[in-house]
């Protein structure tokens, strides 16, 4: 087995310039999560951040404000979910970069 650092120091400096890349370009990722089937809907950015809440106006004239609240809730958790997956496919790429060492896929979701 060859082991190299400065070859190995390099591959580091790649993968952390790559995960900066995409911390940098995650604000750019724009989701929706909806619950009720489509009655609510949460716009999400890349940094977890809600943008934009939309409520049928069907919904709000049931006056029922524990629904609405659940869904509300519900499509939050729809947009945070399927932001993480994206930011994981995302990260996922840059595990190319990274040196082939035993059990390091067990580390942190790779």
């Amino acid at each position: 087995m060859n082991f190299n650092l400065s070859e190995m120091m390099e591959k580091a400096r790649n993968v952390q310039q790559e995960v900066e890349k995409i911390k940098a370009q995650s604000a750019n990722i724009i989701v929706v999560g909806q619950a009720g089937g489509g009655m609510v809907s949460v716009k999400m950015n890349g940094n977890y951040q809600a943008m934009e809440v939309k409520i049928s106006p069907e919904l709000i004239q049931e006056k029922d404000a524990e629904m609405i609240q659940a869904l509300v809730v519900a499509a939050i958790n729809n947009a945070t979910k399927e932001l993480a997956e994206k930011l994981k496919d995302e990260l996922s790429k840059v595990s190319s970069l990274l040196p082939n060492i035993p059990g390091l896929d067990k580390l942190g979701g790779f």
